[in-house]
């Protein structure tokens, strides 16, 4: 199946960042920024192939295999570092298990367990509550159809002005795979992914790891989030870069290195780009981040600077351009609500 093209290329994707990265940076963080990396790579894709009419099977299947072909050769050529690339991923994953205690390592074996059930019922089951069937899963066979993701004629309006990044990635999963099966993987791969983060914002306030698998146990047992974690809805793929938002800005506050702007900004934008509620838990985020960089201006007395905040916000708007621009054209209004959509 062409969908294990897109597995292999992200799988690539990671262990290459991985070897670029060296050992300075952790396991999980690498993986996070993998992720943030590789949906703007998504989200690029998929924006320059609407921009033609070329969202079809041949093109998507080609644009990830060729991505695919370069992660394959670069491993190849790095392919030395790729074994103790390999052999550092088993170590590290074996030590960090090898340090919990028994009831821990139940309670690892426990999430384990549920997030297996809610991978199995998410792929058993097709997608199939109401949000989905008239507003996520109902865009994309019309993206398929017309091979963009420019709007279209329907009398459901928020097929059109909400964010579409869940969509995009359902989109090319069901192009690739020709079938609705891992439709509902998205969101849970997504909470997968949203425990990497979780651990890494608990790192990096220094707490004990047995903090970490607390929050993670939490997580996974909100009722909400594995009924999620099995639909084709956005919350968990939103809530991940908020994660991913609010650990830069705070990375930011230890070390303003314009890695951790690039990523602040990559992540911010994706949050917005994945559903509408971001900008009300992204704003007092970004607000602390603006504190930083104000106190660090006033402090330092450079304005060079504010290149780095800069480049967050061109990355931000970036990446929401085509979305932004395809709601202006619609309504006036690079939100997509005019004053008759608005609630009185």
């Amino acid at each position: 199946m062409a969908i294990t093209v897109f597995l292999t290329c992200f799988i690539s994707f990671f262990i290459s960042l991985l070897i670029l990265s060296g050992r300075e940076e952790k396991l999980s963080l690498v993986f996070v920024k993998t992720v943030i990396l590789f949906s703007v790579i998504l989200v690029g894709a998929t924006e320059f192939l609407s921009a033609f009419h070329a969202l079809t099977y041949q093109y998507i299947l080609i644009f990830w295999s060729a991505l695919m072909l370069l992660n394959v050769l670069f491993l190849y050529r790095e392919k030395e570092k790729l074994a103790d690339c390999i052999s550092g991923i088993r170590n590290s994953v074996f030590n960090n298990v090898s340090k919990l205690s028994r009831t821990e390592k139940y309670l690892l074996y426990a999430v384990a367990i549920l997030l297996v059930l809610a991978f199995v019922q998410g792929i058993v089951y097709p997608p199939n509550n109401w949000d989905s069937m008239t507003y996520h899963m109902a865009r994309i066979p019309n993206w398929i159809s017309h091979q963009s993701v420019e709007h279209y004629p329907t009398h459901i309006y928020r097929q059109l002005f909400q964010p579409p990044f869940s969509e995009y990635i359902i989109m090319h999963c069901n192009i690739l795979s020709r079938n609705d099966y891992f439709s509902n993987a998205v969101q849970f791969f997504y909470l997968v992914f949203s425990l990497f983060a979780i651990s890494l914002i608990i790192d990096h306030f220094g707490l004990h790891q047995r903090l970490t698998l607390i929050a993670i146990v939490l997580t996974v047992t909100v009722p909400e989030v594995i009924l999620q974690a099995s639909s084709t809805q956005n919350d968990i793929v939103v809530a991940f870069f908020i994660l991913c938002t609010l650990y830069f800005a705070l990375k930011t506050l230890k070390d303003s290195n314009p890695y951790n702007h690039i990523y602040l900004g990559l992540s911010a934008g994706l949050a917005a780009l994945s559903k509408g509620t971001a900008y009300i838990y992204v704003l007092p985020i970004l607000l602390y981040y603006a504190i930083i960089v104000l106190t660090n201006l006033i402090k330092r007395k450079n304005f060079a600077l504010l290149k780095y905040p800069v480049i967050a916000c061109v990355l931000y708007l970036s990446i929401n351009a085509g979305h932004y621009y395809r709601n202006y054209t619609l309504s006036g209004h690079v939100l997509g609500i005019d004053h008759m959509q608005t609630p009185a």
